[in-house]
């Protein structure tokens, strides 16, 4: 009789990684497992020329919590006589699963003897049939047996509930046909050897025949029935908002139910106060309990794609709330493992003190250890199959929560937040005086770090990413510690003005050459600001404030900022001049040239045009000061000599009215003088006698009437 299948299937619990499973091994394992080398076939009398053929039917029963397992065989003797000799069997041997119970045979009515031995991984099944069967004879009868689903957590891997069940299945004897019955509504995913799906009558029938390599042939099968599941529908209050959570789990388990109920329930508004980001699911959040092999060696995962957290049967507090926060840490904010992993460790962890429950902490792990390795090359392998790949996963969980731990001590809760918000705002690391620019970075390593030295007081960042997550890149962070420097000067010679976003972004995509000659420029601009202010102060001059905001605004360079540094300058040039003219001292003919006329009027006005950035106005305006000063002086002389000809010719014509009024004057008196000696004469005369006419004794003449100057008004007379 020969006994097959040397196989386990016992799932061995491992050591724990914080978000690896220490429950049941993968389904990959399970499958190594079970296709070892067939153990040592034991000799019967006539030797191993029994011809075994069977039929195994395995039927899932959810309400008994079973799975039974019915096996019809068929076996001939195909050993001949020889000679004296006669070969015969009395009993046949089969390997069966160790979980299995409630072991019988039977041949038609009759109860058959068998014998059962406990052996690594398997059970070995003796059948007696009663009497010994000769060359050419053949018997048949049938074996039975259970395998009874374990508990939830056990570490058997049977698992037959109604709505979950998971088993395996193999073959028996030399040549054998196995079938596989559902009840109806179960949906069932196979993994290994290849069998034919049939319905009947609403059960799913899978059929594999003429197996003849019975140690190789080998099927996991996991089936189940969504209506079967039982679901709680959470309503979680979220930054003041109510939120859903579904909950999903097998109505055998209610201990996860509640835990995980309760778990979400008080832990994501927790957990959303300590992220600060809004609730980043838009639908309902589902959550499922999983059978811990399906998770290939994890105790959880997040879809991000569907907004799905699977979570392992094991009640894990730490592994619950860390799935959960992945709602927030995941490839949308930072797209690196190491930092989304860390993350939900922390969170996680943060928020089981807030709830009162025991602290979780990260196993003690070093860089210089012999699995380490830079963080930064922390894929995900798909599945944990070997303990190589255990140890690498059980580093990078640790190491990852380790680092991140430190780096919340120095940047703190408050400056993560901000860190979490411009991430998730794509805002660029490096703020200006503008709103933040959006940019389309790689939110890696390099920009997690920008943000946390940017956003936060977070001390040391960079040797702690240079020491667990990129330590060959000490020559890229020396160059970057250098431009940093160079900004951080930038930023106090600026005084209160903010780097332009023509040094920002070189600075945010670590394009650090370009980064240095946009400062360079940036400096140049600063110094020509100086200039602008010194030149005001001592003019007297507010400058506009548009300079300022050019160069804080500037994204394609710094020209338009230069052009009205160099356009400030030259109206303040023109200003300066107008000024010394202005108030240069003026002599007699600068001061009659400006009798009518108001230069301090025109500086004034430049000034005022200068200070509302009026600058071709204000260098107008200066010139028409500076043009009134200069031509003052011939519009002065012109003045005087106009008005010294006006003066003598009215002082010539004052003259001539003076001259001949003294004439008038004069004539008047002559002709009084005239009148008066007529008077005298008349009146001195002697009495005379008539001389005859004619004769020489006549009297002289009449006296010809006097000559006057016509009268004329005395143009002095009042």
């Amino acid at each position: 009789m020969g006994f097959r299948h040397a196989i386990t299937v016992r799932f061995a619990g491992s050591s724990r990684g914080h978000r690896l499973s220490r429950g049941p091994a993968a389904i990959a394992l399970l499958l190594a497992a079970l296709l070892l080398p067939p153990a040592a076939t034991p000799v019967a009398a006539a030797g191993d020329l029994l011809d075994v053929r069977t039929v195994a039917t395995y039927t899932l029963r959810p309400d008994d919590r079973l799975v039974h397992v019915r096996v019809d065989v068929t076996a001939t003797n195909r050993k001949p006589s020889s000679g004296l000799y006669y070969y015969y069997y009395e009993a046949a041997g089969f390997a069966i699963q160790e979980e299995a119970t409630h072991v019988t045979a039977a041949r038609g009515g009759t109860k058959l003897r068998t014998k059962t031995t406990g052996r690594e991984h398997r059970i070995e099944l003796e059948v007696r049939f009663g009497f010994q069967l000769l060359y050419g004879r053949t018997v048949s009868f049938r074996f039975e047996y259970d395998l009874p689903g374990a508990a939830p957590r056990s570490t058997e891997g049977i698992r037959a509930g109604p709505a979950f069940a998971a088993f395996y299945a193999w073959s028996f004897g030399d040549r054998g046909d196995v079938r596989i019955v559902l009840p109806a509504g179960f949906e069932e995913t196979l993994t290994g050897s290849p069998m034919k799906r049939s319905v009947d009558e609403g059960q799913v029938v899978l059929m594999a025949t003429g197996i003849k390599a019975e140690a190789n042939w080998l099927v996991f099968v996991i089936a189940e029935r969504a209506e079967a599941l039982e679901r709680e529908r959470l309503s979680v209050t979220v930054h003041g908002k109510k939120e859903t959570v579904v909950v999903t789990a097998w109505p055998e388990d209610p201990a996860w139910t509640n835990l995980v109920s309760r778990l979400l329930t008080r832990g994501l508004p927790v957990l959303g106060e300590l992220i600060g980001l809004d609730w980043p699911v838009a639908g309902d959040l589902e959550v499922s309990e999983v059978y811990t092999p399906l998770l290939e060696g994890y105790a959880g995962f997040y879809l991000e794609e569907t907004d799905e957290i699977r979570v392992s049967e094991e009640l894990d507090d730490l592994v619950i709330v860390h799935e959960a926060s992945h709602a927030w840490f995941n490839g949308g904010l930072f797209r690196e493992r190491w930092i989304t992993e860390g993350l939900a460790d922390e969170y996680a962890s943060r928020v089981l003190v807030e709830l009162g429950l025991p602290a979780e902490a990260p196993q003690a792990v070093r860089p210089t250890d012999e699995v380490a390795f830079p963080l930064r090359w922390w894929t995900h392998p798909g599945r944990i199959d070997d303990e190589e790949t255990r140890a690498r996963e059980e580093y990078g969980y640790n190491a990852s929560w380790t680092l991140l731990r430190e780096l919340m001590r120095s940047a703190g809760e408050a400056g993560l937040r901000e860190v979490f918000a411009a991430a998730d705002a794509n805002e660029i690391a490096y703020l200006g005086a503008v709103a933040p620019e959006k940019v389309s970075s790689v939110d890696d390593w390099r920009r997690f770090l920008d943000l946390l030295e940017e956003r936060t007081p977070v001390k040391d960042a960079t040797a702690h990413l240079e020491r667990w997550v990129v330590p060959d890149q000490h020559e890229r962070l020396a160059g970057r510690a250098d431009a940093r420097t160079r900004y951080a000067a930038l930023v106090r010679e600026g005084d209160g003005w903010l780097p332009p976003y023509t040094v920002r972004y070189p600075m945010e995509v670590w394009n650090f050459e370009t980064a240095k000659e946009a400062m360079d420029e940036a400096r140049r601009l600063l110094e020509r600001r100086d200039e602008v202010e010194s030149t005001a102060a001592r003019l007297r001059l507010d400058p506009p404030d548009t300079l300022e905001p050019a160069y804080e605004a500037a994204k394609d360079g710094l020209e338009g900022a230069f052009a009205i540094a160099d356009g400030q300058l030259a109206a303040m040039a023109e200003i300066e001049e107008a000024q010394g003219a202005v108030g240069a001292p003026r002599d007699l003919f600068v001061s009659v040239g400006l009798y009518d006329q108001d230069p301090e009027a025109a500086l004034a006005a430049a000034e005022e045009a200068f200070e509302a950035d009026r600058m071709s106005d204000a260098a107008t305006r200066s010139d028409k000061a500076v043009a009134l000063i200069e031509g003052a002086a011939a519009v002065g002389r012109q003045r005087v000599i106009v008005g010294a000809l006006a003066a003598l010719d009215a002082a010539g014509g004052l003259v001539l009215v003076l001259l001949l009024v003294r004439r008038r004057r004069r004539r008047r008196t002559r002709v009084s003088l005239a009148a008066v000696g007529a008077s005298v004469v008349e009146a001195a005369a002697p009495p005379a006698t008539l001389a005859p006419e004619g004769g020489s004794d006549a009297g002289p003449p009449d006296p010809a009437p006097a000559r006057t100057a016509p009268e004329e008004e005395d143009p002095l007379a009042p």
